[in-house]
């Protein structure tokens, strides 16, 4: 799924504030001062926020103590207990066209 960028903000910020995370130096990063999965503190939690290229995606994170890894936004989410953010499949409708059989006669 290809997030917006206003989607793309939105989990950045409530990522931020729901893991006390700061933004790394390159803009690519939060640095997460305690993991979530082995409660290592000292930043060695790190969830990748910045374009994709190659292998790595946005919102991957890995843990540099406990090893542990997460590849996707939605994986990453119900870890940390926020499965409300997971954002929904929507459908466009800018490409709607009306049968003919629906338009009524005057």
């Amino acid at each position: 799924m290809q997030l917006t960028r206003e989607e793309r903000d939105y989990l950045i910020k409530e990522l931020t504030v729901e893991l006390h995370a700061q933004v790394d130096g390159g803009r690519k990063n939060l640095i997460v001062p305690k993991c979530p999965y082995c409660g290592k503190t000292g930043g060695k939690y790190g969830i990748y926020i910045g374009p994709e290229m190659g292998r790595k995606k946005p919102f991957m994170a890995h843990c540099f103590k406990c090893g542990h890894t997460t590849t996707t936004l939605e994986q990453l989410l119900k870890d940390i207990g926020r499965s409300d953010l997971i954002p929904d499949e929507t459908t466009s409708f800018s490409q709607l066209t009306i049968p003919q059989f629906a338009l009524l006669d005057n």
